[in-house]
């Protein structure tokens, strides 16, 4: 529960005058010292009747101005401005310090309040969070045990996943927890004239985020994409269900960040159903399972000619570009990806491709038929080898895996 320890009260009160006070305190163990300035101490005392009141803390995370009225509780009623150097900073001093969200970046933010006890209702709000503009309203309400947080947001833009790698060169093992985030049951929703994701934008989304003590849930759904996201964070490990259907992903930006292969330039639709468990990125793509649908047309490879890098072996991905069409089922066990039907159209024809790609070990295990020939691309995928016989490409595993 939220801690409260007054330590140091100075002021003057008598009921004919206004009322000043400083109040040094604890707040969620973050040293606050508020400023209170009412204009009739009488009418303050008087249950009920509504005094003229100003609030300001010294460490300029809250101010207030407005009415305020002792009735079962203190009532306020006015305007508050809420500033902090990091929008976590704001939240550990409201007693929600969500690790998850370290380094969202400065919060602004102005609304009208309404409190009723330790209900409290935001309206008009406008806040800049992260560099972001948002307006909306909000309402909160503690629990017996748990704060209730229902929030509606209207945003102009949003960026998600910029464009540096934020996960691959290699996958990341540093472990995390998503468990804070369930800390309260909120229902929270934010619609967006654009959401841009990997540099492409995605258009008007709408985005709904759920929390309760045992799930999280996270829906994005647009005109041309759709993405689902639920957890369940347990005390170490987090299981995630993931559904992303999207009808056109611009290849490169997108998979280039998230998977470290930038080869493939152009349009294509994605379909993914899946579950993972995990504490780091690293474990959430070796447990990785599900179902994998990829179709792209007129897109551009990185190399001069496909069909002539597996005719005369080599390392690497060679200059220029190459038109190709793709098409791939595949379905994902323990982080790897077995091609259950796929093909590469090229301008000499089409050429199927069976074996698998390693998304743990970023690698592919392909073996390339045009034409009645059996070739192979072995290696990771950001330096691969093109091999003219499959019998002479170097397997990515043992036929055997070992027992653990």
């Amino acid at each position: 529960g939220n801690a409260l320890a007054l330590s140091d009260i100075n002021g003057k009160l008598t009921l004919a005058e206004t009322l000043k006070l400083d109040v040094s305190f604890l707040q969620n163990g973050n040293l606050t010292t508020l400023s209170a300035d009412i204009d009739s101490a009488e009418r303050f005392a008087d249950a009920g009747s509504p005094a003229d009141i100003t609030l300001a803390s010294r460490e300029k995370i809250l101010s207030f101005s407005g009415r305020a009225k002792l009735k079962q509780g203190l009532e306020l009623d006015g305007q508050m401005s809420l500033e902090g150097a990091e929008a976590q900073t704001v939240l550990a001093w409201l007693g929600m310090p969500f690790q998850a969200l370290a380094g969202a970046g400065e919060i602004k933010l102005t609304s009208g309040i309404s409190t009723q006890g330790l209900v409290a209702s935001l309206s008009k709000i406008t806040a800049q969070v992260g560099g972001y503009d948002l307006s909306g309203s909000a309402a909160l309400k503690p629990g017996a045990d748990r704060v209730g947080l229902t929030v509606d947001i209207t945003m102009p833009s949003l960026a998600l996943l910029p464009k540096s790698n934020l996960l691959a060169k290699p996958w990341s093992e540093t472990a995390y927890s998503l468990a804070d985030l369930t800390a309260v049951d909120a229902e929270i929703r934010v619609k967006t004239e654009n959401l841009i994701l990997r540099e492409q934008a995605w258009g008007p989304t709408e985005t709904k985020i759920s929390t309760t003590n045992k799930t999280m849930s996270l829906e994005i759904s647009g005109k041309d994409a759709s993405l689902i996201l639920r957890s369940t964070p347990p005390s170490v490990r987090t299981k995630l269900y993931i559904y992303l259907d999207a009808k056109s992903i611009e290849t490169k930006s997108f998979f280039g960040g998230l998977f470290g292969f930038e080869h493939v330039e152009g349009i294509m639709k994605v379909t993914f159903k899946g579950t993972t468990t995990g504490d780091s990125v690293a474990t959430f793509v070796s447990a990785l399972e599900g179902k994998l649908l990829m179709n792209g047309n007129k897109l551009k490879l990185t190399t001069n000619d496909m069909a002539a890098g597996l005719t005369v072996p080599g390392e690497g991905w060679k200059v220029g570009t190459s038109d190709i069409d793709i098409n791939i089922d595949a379905k994902i066990n323990d982080g790897i990806a077995t091609l259950t039907k796929a093909s590469v159209t090229l301008p000499s024809g089409v050429t199927r491709l069976e074996g698998e790609v390693d998304l743990l070990r970023q690698a592919f295990d392909l073996r390339v038929m045009p034409k009645g020939k059996v070739q192979a691309i072995t290696g990771t995928w950001m330096r691969p080898l093109f091999a003219a016989e499959a019998g002479v490409a170097p397997p990515l595993r043992p036929v055997t895996a070992p027992a653990n």
